[in-house]
């Protein structure tokens, strides 16, 4: 990806963001104590955390389901 490269974290996830014409990233939980909501709105991003099922990662989910499995269990998925 082509992106404004900085040494701040989370100002390189919001250029990546505007590099990709998004407005809304969605970060696991883990990230929360990371990255400030506010700092991200302050550049136009909504920020977000999706709580999944402990000890599991997005990718392990992706390893053992098919594509709309997915669809279904992110949507069951809780954002904060």
């Amino acid at each position: 990806l082509e992106y404004d490269r900085t040494d701040d974290k989370a100002l390189n996830l919001i250029n990546i963001c505007e590099s990709q014409n998004c407005n809304h990233y969605i970060n696991p939980i883990g990230g929360k104590d990371l990255y400030n909501k506010n700092f991200f709105l302050e550049n136009n991003i909504k920020l977000n955390f999706i709580k999944t099922a402990p000890g599991l990662s997005i990718i392990d989910w992706c390893m053992e389901h098919t594509k709309s499995n997915l669809g279904d269990m992110l949507g069951s998925c809780e954002l904060v």
